[in-house]
């Protein structure tokens, strides 16, 4: 009788091929997550980069989201973003935008700060003594909400010396907190002053000594 029993390679052949299948779909899965985490780098890029090329405006180095906020610096109080300074108490909730120019955060600015050396930093708290980032030229009383012309002409002429009258350069404001007008109203006379890349640091020190960050006393700026 002829002998019917499969070669031994048949035997193991079945199970071989799920353990490929399987293996396969692994791999499949693998690369669809792959390229979704390439596609939201891509959306990253888009987002934060391009927009800013197409203005002419320094790019914020993308971090990964969700990106940590000290402070408050994100707080949404539901505050309307004035196109002119805020002449109210200074010391209140101010709005997480503004008409004209970018907001940054913590992280996104001390990114900004490493690799681009251009960037002007401006802190604007009017008080008798001053601890701030380190590099920041402190205008005391520059973001004042009853600035008359003189007193711009004043603020302009400070930012010329301070930028080298290059009216391209980054130029970012801060005061103490996302409770302080100051430095909303500053971007926005810089802005009046015909500067292109105005970024408002919304938490100020606050926030940038919520993230452990060093701070120093700043170069006072007569104005």
């Amino acid at each position: 009788m002829k002998d019917m029993t499969p070669p031994n390679d048949l035997l193991f052949s079945f199970p071989l091929s799920r353990k490929r299948i399987l293996e396969g779909k692994k791999l499949g899965i693998f690369l669809l997550n792959l390229e979704a985490v390439m596609i939201r780098i891509f959306a990253l890029f888009l987002t934060c980069l391009l927009p800013a090329l197409a203005f002419g405006q320094v790019p914020f180095p993308p971090l990964p989201q969700p990106m940590a906020t000290f402070s408050f610096e994100d707080k949404d109080w539901n505050v309307e973003a004035p196109t002119t300074p805020h002449r109210g108490r200074p010391h209140a909730p101010t709005p997480t935008s503004i008409p004209g120019a970018r907001v940054i955060k913590t992280l996104e600015l001390k990114a900004l700060l490493d690799v681009n050396k251009d960037v002007v930093v401006v802190d604007v708290l009017d008080s008798k003594n001053r601890r701030s980032i380190p590099g920041a030229f402190w205008l005391s009383g520059a973001g004042d909400g009853q600035f008359f012309a003189a007193e711009k002409n004043r603020f302009a002429a400070a930012l010329e010396k301070l930028t080298g009258g290059d009216k391209t350069r980054p130029l970012v404001f801060l005061c103490i907190s996302s409770e302080c007008w100051l430095s909303y109203n500053a971007s926005l006379y810089a802005l009046e002053a015909g500067y292109e890349d105005v970024i408002w640091y919304r938490g100020g020190t606050n926030a940038w000594t919520g993230a452990s960050l060093d701070w120093t006393k700043p170069e006072s700026v007569s104005w």
